[in-house]
């Protein structure tokens, strides 16, 4: 068997792999004994911090804890990276510098600037490689590292560590046999030209090893995984088609496909080039960039099947919850596997740091309401309206609309005259403020539906909506719209009737809502404007319910006894679930959908909404909305009586 020879220069990358690779055999022990041994100090850690927790019983627990357990992980991680630099080799010492390799039947020669030393093949414990090196183990931490990067053409990792291990079996069975074979280290090695090329990896291969990535099988061969451009373009489009269907499906109603909102899609392929950046960067060694994106554009299957499966769970709060935690369990493991195949080691850093960067990724899209998705409602393409055709048209139909919304207003608040009935009543008014998404406008509808069943105010609504979908079912909603209505109404109320008004849409600190739809120049209400047109309805007896972020601005200007206003977040604060494709509010799930029909009392369901959204959003690890209240001592009086009556 021909002698190997391998020249290299080690540095701090050797070093590094060298660490990496004898604490993943510390860690990763045959005996299950030693395995539990090992991890016992870091569970008992988090152990004790949790029973701290639980003995302490803060109002933050949940925050504490996680301070708990990641300031121990990072002591941890500072004080084992303060021992690896300490043990570092010097510069001009024995590890780093010129190191030539001599690998024969009978045993190994490494040369090392002015030092030198030979080891016998019974003397070594194991042969392991890595894509990036070969570690040849004298003990359970002390090995050789010889580089795959200075190897001969058409040499890998693989192939030497092959090799060398044959060397150990031919020794051992020489030693067997008593016969001893001298050194042959006159026999050159083989040179470049005469050994074979490596073979091509095609694209089907490279989808066959992502393949089996993705299904976390280890038998996933990782020199397939080089990263082709092809493959990588592939990938991506095989995922788009993918999508496209799935996401039409996630989505209720009439839909067309448009390519206007192609800048969400833009969006989530920077986010991928900049994961794959991450990973590749922390990996240690580097992994290269090209095989990273790789796997980084196959878990785009992932997300595609977590994102429909929650979706289609999102009103089930458990179900929702479990699929989500699932997904991401599955990633993390298909990461974890994918960068241990690509540069041999479990690669803690880069795996958090990337988790991390992709949660705060997920939550800059939602704050910036970017959807990746390439379908509309029927009609939306150029004008927001079913069955438009253009920019112009949009604006001539809202204007014509326009003209005709106070006569719609005043027919609906005459129906209501007719049909009052003596005694103090509830009167409803909803004001969607926001139409380009549905959610606001589905929120008010379940508003209004949720007082009629509670106070009978059912012939005694009128709704202000705008919605992109549809412009003619209701009354468009705005300030103009809401202080005629107020007004109407305030003619027609008696002085112990009760108005509740609920507003829903997009809110800001300065203690606005934004006002927008199809064809209409976008506007704001404000809390000022509100109060006036109150004020001037000569309205006394007022609820007023305000989803939107920010909402606790407005209380300041709203709040007497005579007054309950309830906010779905403080001024401060902004609240959740103002998406398109949902059909409620995180606010207007916990209150109108879940409280509200239950409830002994107004407050009683403020309080219940309240609970369950702090719930959720610890849960989801987001920032309190902190959902505010005032509660008018003589309204809340009278409420308790009208709620008598109704029941009655």
């Amino acid at each position: 068997m021909e002698n190997i020879s391998v020249s290299t220069v080690l540095d701090a990358n050797d070093w590094r792999a060298l660490n990496r690779a004898s604490r993943l055999k510390l860690w990763s022990p045959a005996s299950a004994k030693m395995r539990i041994l090992i991890r016992a100090p870091f569970i008992l850690i988090i152990v004790l911090v949790l029973a701290g927790m639980i003995w302490l019983r803060t109002d933050r627990e949940m925050l504490a804890l996680v301070v708990g357990i990641l300031g121990t992980y990072l002591l941890v991680a500072i004080q084992a990276q303060v021992a690896q630099r300490l043990a570092a080799p010097q510069p001009g010492g024995l590890f780093f510098g010129p190191t030539r390799y001599l690998f024969s039947a009978d045993g190994i020669e490494v040369e090392r600037g002015d030092s030198g030393s030979r080891v016998q093949w019974h003397k070594v414990l194991s042969v392991e490689s890595t894509p990036t090196h070969v570690f040849i183990w004298l003990t359970q931490t002390l090995a050789y590292p010889v580089p795959g990067r200075d190897l001969s053409a058409g040499r890998t990792t693989a192939l030497l560590a092959e090799r060398l291990r044959a060397f150990m079996a031919q020794s051992r069975a020489v030693a067997a046999g008593g016969v001893v074979v001298s050194p042959d280290f006159s026999v050159p090695p083989p040179t470049p030209a005469s050994l074979p090329a490596p073979p091509r990896v095609t694209v089907a291969q490279e989808l066959g090893a992502v393949g089996k990535l993705l299904l976390l099988l280890r038998s996933a061969d990782a020199s397939r995984l080089i990263g082709s451009d092809r493959a990588i373009a592939l990938l991506g489009f095989i995922a788009l088609v993918i999508w496209l269907p799935l996401d039409w499906f996630i989505y209720p109603g009439p839909m067309d496909f448009t390519l206007e909102q192609i800048g969400g899609l833009s969006f989530v392929a920077a986010g991928l080039l900049a994961l794959a950046w991450i990973l590749a960067r922390l990996s240690v060694p580097r992994i290269e960039y090209r095989r990273v994106l790789l796997i980084v554009v196959a878990a785009a299957f992932i997300a595609i099947a977590g994102s429909t499966v929650f979706s289609l769970l999102a009103e089930r709060w458990v179900p929702g919850t479990a699929a989500l935690l699932i997904v991401t369990v599955y990633a993390m493991l298909y990461f974890k596997f994918a960068l241990r195949a690509l540069g041999g080691f479990i690669q803690t850093r880069a795996l958090l740091i990337g988790a991390g960067a992709t949660f705060l990724f997920i939550v800059m899209m939602d704050r910036l309401y970017i959807n990746p998705t390439l379908w509309v409602y029927t009609g939306d393409e150029d004008t927001g309206l079913d069955g438009g055709t253009n920019y112009q048209d949009a604006w001539k139909r809202i204007e014509d609309l326009q003209f005709d919304q106070r006569a719609r207003i005043d027919a609906q608040v005459a129906q209501i005259v007719t049909q009052s009935a003596p005694g103090a009543q509830m009167y409803f008014v909803g004001f969607a403020g926001y139409g380009e998404e549905r959610v606001f406008a589905r929120e008010i509808e379940l508003a209004g539906r949720r007082v009629a069943e509670r106070y009978e105010a059912g012939a005694r609504e009128i709704l202000l909506i705008n919605d992109r979908r549809d412009l003619e079912k209701y009354p468009l909603a705005t300030v103009r719209a809401l202080r005629h209505t107020l007004a109407s109404l305030g003619k027609a109320m008696d002085s112990e009737d009760v108005l509740f008004l609920a507003l829903s849409s997009h809110g800001d600190e300065d203690a606005t809502l934004s006002i927008s739809n199809a064809g209409m120049m976008p506007g704001e209400l404000d809390a000022q404007q509100v109060a006036d047109a109150l004020r001037e309805s000569g309205i006394r007896w007022k609820v007023i319910v305000i989803s939107a972020c920010h909402a606790g601005s407005f209380i300041e200007s709203l709040a007497d006894d005579h007054t309950i206003v309830l906010t779905a977040a403080a001024a401060d604060r902004t609240s959740f679930g103002c998406a398109d494709d949902r059909d409620l509010t995180y606010f207007g799930e916990a209150f109108y959908r879940d409280a509200l029909p239950k409830a002994a009392s107004l407050r009683a369901a403020f309080d219940a909404a309240k609970a369950s959204i702090v719930q959720r959003e610890k849960a989801e690890g987001i920032e309190a909305s902190d959902p505010q209240a005032h509660f008018g001592a003589a309204l809340e009086a009278k409420l308790a009586a009208l709620s008598s009556a109704a029941a009655r």
